[in-house]
């Protein structure tokens, strides 16, 4: 059995991405601003550009 370690900025880019294409925007923003806290480099710039987008998506929904 192989003890393999939690990837949380996986998983938490990963919920985003499908939280987006329920078109949950304030979910996907969340979720986007954890991935972005424990993402490296071009990741966490990433992240923050995602959430910046569901954050407009979000207000525009409203």
């Amino acid at each position: 059995m192989t003890n393999k370690q939690f990837d949380r900025y996986k998983h938490f880019s990963q919920q985003a991405a499908i939280a987006e294409r329920k078109e949950a925007w304030q979910e996907a923003c969340n979720l986007w601003t954890k991935a972005q806290q424990v993402a490296a480099g071009k990741n966490e710039e990433w992240c923050r550009n995602r959430a910046d987008f569901c954050d407009r998506m979000a207000e525009r929904q409203k």
